[in-house]
Order: C-alpha cells, then sequence, then structure tokens
C-alpha cells in the first residue's frame, strides 16, 4: 500500500507531453497549475491556452521537445538579425523590397521577433524575421531598383547618404564572412 502511494505522488502527468497524435504538446502555468494544451502551432497554443486562463504570457509558455518541456522563449532563440542589418523584405505575396535597414526589434511574440525597418512608408508595422534575408545587392543593383521603389526612393532623395551607408553595410558584412576552409587556415 504505501510504495502505491508513494508512486501515486511522484508521479506528475504534467511532464509528459499529452497532446493527440498530429499536435504538439504544450503547457502554460496558470494560478492553479498547468494547463495542458495540444496545439498546430505556437500561435493556437496561445490562443488555447486563454480559454483557461486569462494570465497568458509566453514566458509562463512551454513546449514538448521530444523529451522534456522547455521554454518558448529559449526555443525562440535569439534574433537572427541585429540593428542595423541591411536586409530585403518579402512579403507574404512574394513582393520584395531591397535595401531595408532594421532600425528596431522587439521580443518575440507567439509568431517570432518583429522587426521595424526603414525606409517604409508604414513605420509602425513590423516584419517577422521569415520574411527577411540579408541583403547582397551592390550599389548599382540597389540603385537601379529606385527606379520601381518609391519609398526607398524617396529615403535617398530626403538622405542623399543612405544609398552609400547601406552599400558600405552590406560590403563590410560580406569582407566578414569567413568559409569554413578559412577559419580551419586551409585557404587565403
Amino acid at each position: 500500500m504505501k510504495t502505491q502511494q508513494k508512486h501515486m505522488s511522484t508521479y506528475d502527468p504534467t511532464s509528459k507531453p499529452l497532446a493527440a497524435p498530429g499536435l504538439i504538446s504544450y503547457r502554460c502555468k496558470g494560478p492553479f497549475g498547468w494547463v495542458m494544451i495540444g496545439a498546430t502551432d505556437l500561435a493556437d497554443a496561445v490562443r488555447e491556452a486563454g480559454r483557461s486562463t486569462v494570465d497568458v504570457r509566453l514566458e509562463n509558455m512551454e513546449v514538448w521537445d521530444g523529451s522534456k518541456y522547455v521554454s518558448v522563449l529559449e526555443q525562440m532563440g535569439k534574433p537572427k538579425y541585429k540593428v542595423g542589418d541591411v536586409v530585403n523584405w518579402v512579403n507574404d505575396y512574394g513582393a520584395v523590397w531591397a535595401a531595408r535597414r532594421i532600425v528596431a526589434l522587439e521580443d518575440p511574440d507567439q509568431w517570432g521577433h518583429r522587426y521595424y525597418l526603414e525606409p517604409t512608408d508604414a513605420p509602425w508595422m513590423y516584419t517577422r524575421e521569415k520574411n527577411l534575408k540579408l541583403e547582397t545587392m551592390s550599389f548599382a543593383e540597389i540603385e537601379a531598383a529606385l527606379t520601381v521603389d518609391g519609398s526607398l526612393r524617396r529615403r535617398c532623395e530626403q538622405d542623399p547618404m543612405y544609398l552609400f551607408e547601406v552599400s558600405k553595410a552590406i560590403e563590410d558584412r560580406q569582407q566578414q564572412v569567413v568559409s569554413p576552409a578559412q577559419s580551419l587556415g586551409l585557404s587565403d
């Protein structure tokens, strides 16, 4: 009897994944313990957690990584880009805006890190990390893009040095890229 009680008191069902097949196991720390969630992604998990607790914050959310629950913030990791990086932005429909500089970065929400870019006609609008790529265009290619990119053209008219600044940032970053062979001293 005592061994059965001991076994039952140490078993914690909230330490194992409980999601139905095809769903990801999440849990959210609520005022009375863990709220167990089966969801398709983090946004779905946040929505589902909101049905059981009013205080849904990402710092209280964990996801099953295959062997244990880990913080969703840890799993999101560090941002891929930093303020000052020059990127191109591809919206969800495939339109590309070249030579955008990251001017601000916010902590991640349920969809990941949020970046604010310049130039833009909508400075309040953020973009997601999945929509960004480090820019590789040359000065001449960016200059040619001015004919089709109104916000970039207006930014260059307001600040004639913008084009030179972003081109230099791209060149400087490309010179810093080191191949695996170079890092081992195998080539020049």
